[in-house]
């Protein structure tokens, strides 16, 4: 997962521009909730600002009418082109690389609700639960209503290296399973949340695919390399491989896959 940068929007801007143009009786009842809503909102915030957002109970209570009033402002005027759509696209273009935070694969076409709205509709319309997503992870994220980790806040499951691969046949190295190793500085919710998210998104099928095709590209020059200046400058190529994608993001499965092929390399290329 790569970090996002804060959205500059605040929610009681947004809010308020959303609602702008409502007419009666929602815009009645949208007035009498915003200071709730906000107040929610401000939770969140600090929540989001104390890397707990994957912690933020889900003990507020809501009527069915907020939720749907809420769930109408998301999809009827948070989208609106009038309203705004300047906001939608801030946020979408904002992924780095215009790749999705998430899986690193492929560039954003959706914004996703991290806490869902289902369950937190008092969000629906806040700037940073709002995280831009690709086609894929967004259709996996809406087969499950258990939320995600938080790019924007969740900075303790991008700073600290999780993941991790495994060459399953030295013979066929770019057959590879990926996994959330064991972080020690993590607490047992952090260790769930991020088990649940590699889960949730299928990454680690997702993956193994992957680097089928990219490590199956590289294996022929890699032995022809190999054959040409041994070991080592196998070795020393990989790990500036390796060093290239950590520096983009250290969670990221081609520093997990080169990192696999540093340990193998005894055994897949001698």
């Amino acid at each position: 997962m790569r970090a996002l940068p804060l959205p500059t929007d605040s929610n009681p801007d947004v809010f308020d521009d959303c609602t702008r143009g409502t007419y009666r009786p929602r815009s009645l009842r949208l007035k009498v909730i915003r200071a709730y809503v906000l107040a929610v909102d401000r939770q969140f915030g600090i929540a989001s600002a104390a890397s707990v957002a994957h912690l933020f109970p889900q003990s507020y209570s809501f009527s069915a009418q907020l939720k749907s009033d809420m769930i109408w402002l998301y999809e009827k005027k948070f989208r609106d082109v009038r309203r705004a759509q300047a906001l939608w696209d801030r946020l979408l273009i904002a992924a780095p690389d215009n790749l999705c935070p998430h899986c690193g694969g492929d560039p954003p076409v959706e914004l996703d609700h991290c806490l869902p709205k289902s369950k937190f509709p008092q969000l629906s319309v806040t700037p940073t639960n709002l995280v831009p997503i690709c086609r894929n992870c967004n259709a996996y994220k809406l087969a499950n209503d258990k939320g995600s980790l938080n790019p924007y806040s969740d900075h303790w499951a991008i700073d600290e290296p999780w993941l991790e691969a495994l060459v399953d046949d030295y013979q066929n190295p770019r057959m590879m399973t990926f996994v959330v190793r064991r972080v020690s500085s993590w607490d047992v919710h952090q260790q769930r949340s991020a088990d649940a998210n590699f889960a949730d998104f299928d990454l680690a099928t997702r993956y193994r695919a992957r680097a089928s095709v990219e490590i199956g590209t590289r294996m022929d020059g890699l032995s022809r390399f190999f054959r040409g200046n041994g070991l080592a400058a196998v070795v020393a190529e990989l790990r500036l491989e390796r060093d290239n994608y950590a520096a983009i993001d250290q969670n990221c499965w081609q520093r997990a896959a080169f990192d696999a092929l540093i340990v193998s390399a005894p055994r897949v290329f001698i």
